[in-house]
């Protein structure tokens, strides 16, 4: 899944200048502190909250779910900044040959 689906848009970004700026506000929010703090800290309670489950339930299930979600946020950011590095390669690799 890419990072515009996962976001809900079902717009194909195929413009090279729009993936970059999309790609500079991943990269952006990534390296912002105050993101950085809300992740980390939300990751800590949903896992504490999970180890504090006494048993395998709905709740637990929930909680699992977050986490998952909150860890797909970084990695879909982060192959949203790589996806645009390859293709920006090699649109200028195929400009060279041109």
């Amino acid at each position: 899944m890419n990072t515009m689906s996962a976001l809900g848009s079902t717009d194909n970004i195929e413009n090279l200048s729009e993936r970059r700026e999309l790609s500079d506000a991943a990269r952006a929010l990534l390296a912002d502190k105050a993101f950085n703090h809300a992740y980390l800290r939300l990751r800590q309670l949903w896992f504490a909250e999970v180890m504090l489950q006494p048993h395998a339930g709905p709740k637990q299930d929930e909680l699992n779910a977050k986490l998952r979600a909150l860890g797909a946020i970084r990695d879909e950011l982060s192959a949203e900044i790589e996806n645009y590095r390859q293709d920006a390669r090699t649109a200028a690799e195929k400009a060279r040959h041109a």
